[in-house]
């Protein structure tokens, strides 16, 4: 199995440094910590979290906690169109980047 640091990467095709990423992935879980303590402490056996690129669901089952991924619709979309057609977001995504830089590089030496 392949394994890929989402946070490292991202801070790598971002101007966000990696510590800062790191925080927030540590507000996220405390915040996810909560809703699951704020829901499970009233009663509630299921809480739906929206991560942005999906939800999670988390559910209590006789002291168990089950947890299911939903990928949304644009993250089900792209990797539907990676995987069957091979188109690759973040290829196009670097391909027009790096595009753009080299004409604002041949604008100005113009």
């Amino acid at each position: 199995m392949t394994n890929y640091n989402l946070t490292k990467d991202l801070s790598s095709l971002s101007t966000v440094p990696y510590y800062s990423l790191q925080q927030l992935d540590k507000k996220r879980v405390a915040l996810i910590c909560d809703y699951l303590d704020e829901a499970f402490s009233s009663g509630e056996t299921e809480v739906k979290v929206d991560v942005g690129i999906g939800t999670v669901i988390f559910s209590m089952h006789d002291d168990e906690i089950l947890y299911k991924f939903i990928p949304s619709c644009e993250l089900e979309r792209n990797i539907i169109s990676t995987v069957v057609d091979g188109n690759n977001p973040l290829v196009g995504w670097l391909e027009k980047s790096v595009g753009a830089q080299v004409m604002n590089v041949y604008k100005d030496l113009m």
